[in-house]
């Protein structure tokens, strides 16, 4: 979701989800050949968590990523802005302290798990000097949708090689938005590596696609390995709307596996280093994605039951 990568990313979202089948694993110019759909290597086994969270603490986030005793948290914005211009994204990732028109997060009061949501403001969101907040890219539109991030960027920020990360979560289908998990290094992009996205343009989005994107450095500069995925193709009836789902990325020393509830569905070589990563959860709003059709439609939510990164060897 990095600010500058839109030029890398139309590709994918062209390229329509129903094409996932033939992603499975890329081959780039510069790599060998991945291995075949049977070749994918399970999940390891043994390891030691090393993070969990369920997100469920009054004080689970935060402006700054720390609580007021000083203590770590999620941080609720991007390291050093709280909106993505080079998207341009349509929401603005506020946070409730510091934007009291937008509910951000909550918890489901039929399960009690942690949400965080994108939302329809239609009088915009105020600046604190009488005056609105303006989209970045567009000074003169006041910004009418609010997106939401939480980062690990100050929690845990130690993924390295041999780090297994997992998501659990269900995602809202709402025209026009754009959730997405993923990882980031501290200091400049490129790499990042997206464990999945769903560039949902409209009421039409499959229940079963997702995208993942690879992005580094070569001696060519940025270069981006992107693979639309057909979930149903790895487990019958994937659905990642109606149902939580665990979605996970294992970064291993020359590669780096994919997998779905367990299941591995995508591998590629691991040309974006150890690390060390931290995580990201957002629901953006337009950008990649067509404007939202409906804004009576919001809020879009992706529901968090659970994150955990577990390690295997020494990190």
């Amino acid at each position: 979701m990095s600010a500058t990568r839109r030029q890398f990313l139309i590709r994918a979202t062209a390229a329509g989800l129903t094409a996932a089948s033939s992603a499975l694993c890329d081959a780039q110019a510069q790599t060998p050949a991945p291995p075949s759909r049977r070749e994918l290597p399970p999940l390891p086994t043994g390891g030691t968590v090393v993070f969990s969270d369920d997100l469920l603490a009054p004080d689970f986030a935060s402006d700054s990523g720390f609580r007021v005793d000083g203590r770590p948290c999620w941080q609720s914005r991007l390291s050093k802005t709280r909106q993505q211009v080079g998207n341009r994204e349509l929401g603005y990732y506020a946070d409730p302290a510091l934007n009291p028109e937008a509910k951000v997060w909550g918890l489901d009061p039929s399960t009690g798990h942690r949400f965080i949501q994108a939302e329809y403001i239609p009088e915009g969101l105020s600046d604190g000097r009488a005056g609105k907040i303006t989209l970045g890219w567009q000074k003169e539109s006041p910004i009418t949708y609010t997106a939401a991030i939480i980062t690990s960027q100050t929690f845990f920020n130690r993924i390295t090689t041999g780090s297994y990360v997992e998501f659990d979560v269900r995602l809202s289908k709402i025209a026009g938005s754009w959730p997405a998990l993923w990882l980031l290094r501290s200091g400049k992009w490129p790499p990042e590596i997206d464990i999945i996205e769903a560039f949902i343009s409209s009421s039409d989005y499959p229940r079963d696609g997702v995208a993942t994107n690879l992005h580094w450095v070569s001696s060519k500069g940025h270069e981006s390995s992107s693979a639309p995925i057909k979930l149903s193709n790895f487990e019958p009836g994937a659905d990642i709307f109606t149902h939580f789902n665990r979605f996970g990325c294992f970064l291993g020393e020359t590669e780096i596996v994919w997998y779905f509830n367990g299941k591995p569905y995508r591998a590629t070589a691991n040309l974006v280093g150890p690390g060390p990563w931290y995580m990201l959860m957002d629901v953006a709003v337009g950008g990649l994605v067509a404007a939202p059709s409906d804004p009576s439609a919001f809020p879009a939510r992706m529901y968090i039951r659970g994150v955990k990164v577990v390690q295997f060897g020494s990190a």
